[in-house]
C-alpha cells in the first residue's frame, strides 16, 4: 500500500465574500496543489456580466507574510476568455480571487477551494516487501545492470544541429537463465551542409596553392628575362670606339672659334684701311688743314696696319697649331 506525504495546513477564516455573483471561471480549477517558486499557468472565462477591467489576487493564509499579494490585471480583459500566471514563493495554501480595476478591495470573485503551494515535488513510497519464512532465500538473485544514456548535440556554423546518441544493454539474470536485451547506438551522421562546407574548403586551398605556384614561376621568369637583356647590353657594349679625351675635343673647339673670331676682326680691319685709303682728300686751300688732315689718316692707316699684321700673325700660328695635331688613336673599350 502506497503512502502520499502532503503539506499539512490549517483552515484560517478570511472575510471574503461567500459566493460568487459572477459568472468567471478559471481553469484548472482549484483546490490544487503546486510547486513552490514555479509559474502556474491559468485560463480565464467571462461573459458579459463581468467587469471589462479586472484583475486577480493571491492571499496567502500562513506565514510571516500572510495576507493579499499586488493584483495582478489581465490583458484583454474585455474578451471571452485569457490567460494568466501566478508564482507562489511561499509554502502555504492560496486563496485566488478577482477584482474590479477601480475598486481592488472588494473582490467579484472567489476560487472554489485553496490552492496549497508545496516546497518540493509529491513524492511516493512503497514498503518493501519482507520474505516470508516458508521461502528460501534465491541462491542467484535477480540481477539488472543500469542503463547508461548519454546524448550530446553539437552545432556547426551553416549546418544543423549533430546528436550523439550511446545507450548500453540491459542484462538481467534470474535462476533461470540471463537475458541479454541489446539496446539501438546511434552513430554520427555529417549533414550534406556540411561535406559541403568541407568541400568548398578543400577547393579553396588547391585554388590557392596552384595561384602561388603559377605567380611564383612568372616572377622567376622576369628576372631571368631582365638578367638576359642586361647581359646582351653589356656584350654590345665591348665593341671599338675611338679614343678620345675630353680635354683635347674641348681646346680644339676653343681654338676654332678663336681662329674664327681673328678671322672676322682681320676682314673688318682691312675693310677699314681700304676705307681711309679710298678717301679723297678735303678740297681746302689752307695747306694747314690739308696737312693736318693727311697726318691723321696716315697715323690711323698705321694703327690699322699694326693690327692687321698682329691678327695676322697670331691667326697663322694658331692655324700652324691645328695643322701640326695628329688624327686620335682607335682603341678598344
Amino acid at each position: 500500500m502506497r503512502r502520499i506525504h502532503r503539506l499539512a495546513f490549517s483552515s484560517i477564516l478570511i472575510p471574503l465574500p461567500l459566493g460568487n455573483v459572477a459568472a468567471l471561471r478559471i481553469d484548472p480549477p482549484l483546490p490544487a496543489n503546486v510547486t513552490r517558486l514555479e509559474p502556474v499557468p491559468f485560463i480565464w472565462h467571462r461573459d458579459s456580466s463581468d467587469p471589462d477591467e479586472f484583475g486577480f489576487v493571491k492571499w496567502q493564509l500562513e506565514g510571516h507574510d500572510k495576507g493579499p499579494s499586488d493584483v495582478y490585471f489581465v490583458k484583454d480583459s474585455e474578451n471571452e476568455s485569457g490567460s494568466f500566471t501566478l508564482t507562489f514563493t511561499t509554502p502555504s495554501p492560496f486563496l485566488v480571487f478577482a477584482v474590479k480595476r477601480h475598486s481592488t478591495k472588494s473582490p467579484f470573485f472567489t476560487a472554489p477551494g485553496t490552492l496549497v503551494a508545496l516546497s518540493s515535488a509529491v513524492t511516493t513510497s512503497s514498503p518493501s516487501p519482507s520474505p516470508s519464512p516458508s521461502q528460501s532465500p534465491n541462491p542467484n538473485p535477480p540481477e539488472t545492470s543500469t542503463e547508461t544514456r548519454t546524448e550530446t548535440t553539437s552545432t556547426t556554423s551553416n549546418a544543423t544541429p549533430i546528436t550523439t546518441l550511446s545507450s548500453t544493454s540491459t542484462r538481467a539474470n534470474s535462476s533461470r537463465g540471463t537475458t541479454t536485451i541489446p539496446q539501438p547506438t546511434a552513430t554520427n551522421s555529417t549533414p550534406p551542409i556540411a561535406q559541403q562546407n568541407q568541400r568548398s574548403k578543400k577547393g579553396a586551398i588547391i585554388g590557392g596553392v596552384i595561384g602561388g605556384l603559377a605567380g611564383l614561376i612568372v616572377v622567376i621568369a622576369s628576372i631571368f628575362y631582365l638578367l638576359r637583356r642586361r647581359r646582351k647590353r653589356a656584350h654590345q657594349n665591348n665593341d671599338l670606339t675611338p679614343y678620345f679625351e675630353a680635354g683635347s675635343a674641348t681646346s680644339t673647339d676653343a681654338r676654332d672659334q678663336k681662329v674664327q673670331i681673328i678671322g672676322l676682326q682681320r676682314e673688318r680691319l682691312e675693310r677699314q684701311l681700304e676705307a681711309f685709303e679710298r678717301t679723297p682728300p678735303y678740297p681746302n686751300d689752307s695747306a694747314t688743314e690739308v696737312g693736318t688732315v693727311s697726318q691723321t689718316v696716315n697715323d690711323a692707316v698705321q694703327a690699322l696696319r699694326c693690327q692687321i699684321e698682329l691678327l695676322t700673325d697670331r691667326l697663322t700660328r694658331l692655324e700652324g697649331e691645328r695643322t701640326e695635331r695628329l688624327p686620335p688613336d682607335y682603341s678598344s673599350a
